[in-house]
C-alpha cells in the first residue's frame, strides 16, 4: 500500500560539454525526498517493515537518518 509520493521536478537546465546535449537536474536530490517521505512516515506512526525504493536511492544515507528517529521515539 503506498504511502507516499513524489513527482521529482527538474526545473534547472544546463549542456552537457561532451554530448552538447541539453539535459535537465533537480533542485533537490532523490535521497532527500525520500528521507523526508520516510521521516513524516515515521512521525505519522505508520507502521512498516519493508519499503520500495527506486535503485538510484543509497540506503546508507537514508536509513541512519530514520534509525536515529525511530530509537528516539
Amino acid at each position: 500500500m503506498p504511502v507516499a509520493f513524489r513527482v521529482i521536478h527538474k526545473p534547472i537546465q544546463f549542456c552537457d560539454v561532451t554530448t552538447r546535449q541539453v539535459k535537465r537536474a533537480s533542485v533537490v536530490t532523490k535521497n532527500e525526498l525520500m528521507r523526508e517521505m520516510l521521516i513524516t512516515c515515521v512521525l505519522n506512526a505508520i507502521k512498516f517493515r519493508f519499503m520500495s525504493n527506486s535503485r538510484y536511492v543509497r540506503k546508507g544515507e537514508i536509513s541512519a537518518p530514520i534509525l536515529g528517529l525511530i530509537s528516539g521515539i
